[in-house]
């Protein structure tokens, strides 16, 4: 483990995630930003994901035929949203992230990157559905992440690229120092 009490595979993730912001999508001179996106939300989630699967695999919770069972069966569940994977380890794994600072620059990222893959550069319909968490949602990208919305359209800035990289960093540092604060000897 790092000085910084991430894991193996967060150490990994996080040189990856930070790798992003040189020449993988350049485009002539300039970074195509969209992808850059794309791929450190997917790079996070991915991370995570692992953690969660493996949380339960050394937990010992799911040893049991019926607890095997019962996983089974709400696997698929864990895995779907963000406050899904957060709920899923605060109640399994006492890992409680969902207010923290981090967790919530991050969840930016990930709506940004469901603008851009959903919403072709768009707010999609699910984020423009209820008015005061558009509202909420298009001031946290200006602030956290240099976009800008014009009506449905998100406008990403000079900095977009380097506030979501930091943002995903940031959130794989504190995720796994949660992990590791609950779960001493973890690691993958």
């Amino acid at each position: 483990m790092s000085k910084y009490r991430l894991t193996s595979a967060g150490e990994e993730a996080v040189v990856r995630v930070t790798s992003l912001g040189g020449s993988p999508f350049a485009v002539g001179n300039r970074v195509d930003k969209g992808p850059v996106i794309v791929a450190c939300a997917t790079l996070v989630e991915s991370h995570v994901d692992r953690v969660i699967k493996h949380l339960f695999e050394v937990s010992g919770g799911i040893n049991h035929e019926v607890s095997r069972k019962l996983y089974d069966e709400v696997r698929d569940s864990i895995y779907k949203s963000w406050p899904a994977r957060h709920k899923w380890l605060a109640r399994a794994f006492d890992v409680k992230i969902t207010g923290e600072k981090f967790t919530q620059d991050f969840i930016l990222v990930v709506g940004l990157r469901n603008s851009i893959v959903h919403g072709g550069g768009s707010l999609t319909p699910i984020q423009i559905s209820r008015i005061p968490d558009m509202v909420i949602l298009k001031k946290g990208f200006k602030k956290t992440l240099d976009v800008e919305c014009i009506g449905r359209t998100v406008i990403l800035g000079d900095e977009t690229v380097q506030c979501a990289i930091r943002a995903c960093r940031d959130y794989l540092i504190g995720f796994d120092a949660a992990v590791t604060d609950s779960h001493p000897e973890f690691d993958i």
